[in-house]
């Protein structure tokens, strides 16, 4: 597997929340809110 860099430039006040319940998802952890998430971030 190779690993490759990403920079996402995301809206002002987006919580990191959003992109622990997108990583979540990534690994297969079936949730639909993580702490103050407002949503999961496309292009991750």
């Amino acid at each position: 597997m190779k690993l490759v860099g990403q920079h996402v430039v995301l809206p002002e006040r987006t919580p990191i929340a959003n992109l622990h319940l997108t990583l979540l998802q990534k690994i297969g952890v079936e949730r639909d809110k993580f702490g103050d998430s407002t949503g999961t971030i496309a292009n991750v």
